[in-house]
Formats: C-alpha cells, sequence, structure tokens
C-alpha cells in the first residue's frame, strides 16, 4: 500500500494539474491516476508480453503508431511508454484527438476499447469501466 502511495505521489509532482488540457469540469488528472492504477497498479515498469503492453498506462505498438499519425511524426517510439511523462504526453494527445469532451466514462472505456471504446457493448468493457469508476471513487 506504501508503494502504490508513494507512486501516486511521484505521478503528481511529475505531471502538474492540468497538464496538457484546457479547464473544464473534468479532472483528466484523476481519470488518468485511476487508469493507470486499473492498468499497472501504478507501476511504471509494468509490462504485459502478450500485448507487448508497457509501462504506467500499458501502452501498446499500434497505440504508438496512432498517436505518431495524430502528431504527424514518429515523435514517439513504444519504448517512450516506460516514461510516465511520456506516456503521460500520449494519453493527452489521444483524449484531446478523439474526445477533447469526453466524460470520464468515455475516456476509460476508449483506452481500453480503442476510439471507438465508448459505442463497444461488451462485458470487458463494462468490467474495465467499473474499474476505473471505482479507483475514481477512492480519490473522492
Amino acid at each position: 500500500m506504501k508503494q502504490r502511495h508513494l507512486i501516486l505521489a511521484f505521478i503528481t509532482l511529475i505531471i502538474p494539474p492540468g497538464f496538457g488540457w484546457q479547464a473544464g469540469e473534468i479532472d483528466h488528472d484523476a481519470i488518468w491516476s485511476a487508469i493507470c492504477q486499473v492498468e499497472s497498479s501504478g507501476n511504471p515498469d509494468a509490462h504485459n508480453p502478450g500485448e507487448d503492453a508497457r509501462g504506467i498506462a500499458q501502452i501498446t505498438p499500434i497505440f504508438v503508431r496512432d498517436i505518431n499519425r495524430i502528431v504527424g511524426s514518429d515523435k514517439y517510439t513504444h519504448d517512450d511508454a516506460w516514461c510516465v511523462e511520456k506516456s503521460r504526453e500520449m494519453f493527452d494527445i489521444y483524449n484531446r484527438n478523439y474526445h477533447p469532451k469526453g466524460d470520464a466514462e468515455r475516456i476509460a472505456r476508449c483506452w481500453q476499447g480503442g476510439p471507438k471504446g465508448h459505442l463497444r457493448e461488451s462485458e470487458v468493457n463494462d468490467k474495465y469501466w467499473n474499474k476505473v469508476k471505482a479507483k475514481l471513487g477512492e480519490g473522492r
């Protein structure tokens, strides 16, 4: 439990509130933290070899390709997923591109299910959203 709190404190220190987002009613920092807890328990060294998902947000190679398509260059590599700051940058780019005014549920469902994840009815997507929602509730 102490390690989890240390990691969350570390994330808070290196990523200032509102980083990369316009002011609004959605707490993107809380959503980011909740997703990181669901994806990796806040572990920036987490790795899922089956999907080659890496880092605190479990970023995959296809996700990096999509981010680079959005930014119009090969700015990011899959190895950048090991860096919490670069993972957060990619998270912000993804959300600004696909759903800049999306709510927490839409952001979470799309993180798990891709750009149209919020449109998919599936048990996996529902379970993922429920996990993120629970983590969001813990932070309040």
